[in-house]
């Protein structure tokens, strides 16, 4: 490859490397807008009771989320293993299983297991229509 290819593909690649900066850096800004603008309407929504709205370019609904998290596997082993979870099939779990085990809990109001701390929230679900997206 002949220097002066050499130097325009490196132009190039310095000009393409700027491109993909910005484009990262307008982003993460539109991201934190977003979930700036998420968190804004979510408030709203809980004030006026508001569900959902239907838009022409699509749907905004709340869910209900619940989950929970292992804060002390020592303590939460202890636990699985006196109700039958041995520790290598604990080990084994996927966390979406885990998650779906911990959730059980929360919804049929039974106490979390020690080691487990569990939450509940509310978060925006969006849909877009198809020739809706901007």
């Amino acid at each position: 490859m002949a220097q002066d290819d050499m130097t325009d593909l490196a132009r190039e690649v310095v000009r393409l490397d700027s491109v993909v900066k910005a484009q990262q850096v307008a982003l993460a800004d539109s991201k934190r807008d977003l979930a700036h603008a998420k968190e804004t309407l979510l408030g709203r929504m809980a004030e006026s009771g508001t569900k959902g709205l239907t838009l022409d370019t699509g749907a905004v609904t709340t869910a209900r989320v619940l989950g929970a998290t292992v804060t002390d596997e020592e303590v939460f082993m202890l636990w699985a293993q006196a109700n039958g979870v041995d520790r290598d099939s604990y080990r084994a779990w996927s966390a979406s299983k885990l998650r779906s085990f911990m959730v059980e809990h929360v919804e049929e109001g039974t106490p979390l297991p020690d080691g487990v701390q569990g939450y509940e929230g509310v978060q925006l679900r969006i849909r877009h229509r198809k020739g809706g997206q901007e």
